[in-house]
């Protein structure tokens, strides 16, 4: 179950090579959770036959957005069907493409559904880059996988749920601290009105919950010297990560309680 429908900024589908010998046994846990879910790659890959899954996101329209292409799944594979097509019988020169990107997106894919358009396109120019649509997805599988979980709308209700639980693991992977990448930089944040708010208190709580949390916890972040500080007690190693569209690389860092 290595992929998913829509693919996220700063998901770690591709980082699991890095950490995943620090990830905790599926016969140790019961519940496992992912409180900043994203598109939740470890559950998918590892853990998406435990008993208990639990995820939270306060994106609602990322979350609305999943549950419309579940709810009709045939409807979905159908159209993204249409599109694979419509791309190999115009991809004849990529430059083009790119310079049509806009085009296409406003006259070209009228006939298709605002659905479709929101996920399987924005997956094809994904970060600016023309990609090579596939249909390699398990539907099957990942709607079997989505019926499971458990929505939260917030981090900290599945931390409460979960602090006490020893047979439990979460793994936790936030908007990064003065991240490299702009597009995905959890310090602050504009509400409905457009004012810029603080939210650095997040890994404030996560530092609270790793201290006090008899579960598994495992923590990946952007390396800051804040952030080396706050969580110095629980550092297991790093790897270096490359943003596409940016090119700027940055340091991840691995912290487990365990």
């Amino acid at each position: 179950m290595k992929n998913f429908i829509i693919v996220r900024l700063g998901n770690k589908q591709r980082d699991l090579k890095y950490f995943d010998m620090y990830l905790p046994k599926k016969n140790e846990i019961e519940s496992v959770a992912e409180p900043f879910a994203g598109s939740f790659s470890v559950i998918r890959n590892y853990y998406y036959d435990v008993n208990n899954i639990y995820c939270a996101d306060n994106d609602e329209i990322y979350k609305e957005k999943i549950k419309l292409i579940f709810n009709d799944l045939e409807g979905f594979k159908t159209e993204k069907e249409n599109i694979i097509k419509f791309y190999k019988d115009n991809n004849t020169n990529l430059e083009e493409m790119k310079k049509r990107k806009v085009f296409i997106k406003r006259d070209i894919l009228k006939e298709f559904s605002k659905t479709l358009k929101f996920h399987t396109f924005d997956d094809f120019f994904a970060r600016g880059i023309v990609q090579t649509p596939s249909m390699s997805f398990d539907y099957s599988d990942l709607k079997k996988l989505y019926d499971k979980i458990k929505w939260f709308d917030d981090y900290k209700i599945v931390f409460e749920k979960l602090k006490n639980d020893n047979k439990s693991f979460v793994f936790v992977d936030p908007p990064y601290f003065q991240s490299a990448n702009k597009s995905y930089c959890g310090d602050d944040y504009r509400d409905k009105d457009n004012n810029l708010k603080d939210n650095t208190s997040v890994y404030i709580d996560i530092l609270h919950f790793m201290n006090e949390a008899k579960c598994k916890v495992m923590l990946i972040i952007n390396s800051s010297e804040i952030i080396k500080y706050l969580f110095k007690d629980y550092y297991k190693g790093c790897y270096n990560k490359l943003y596409t569209l940016s090119q700027s690389k940055q340091i991840l860092n691995i912290y487990t309680n365990y």
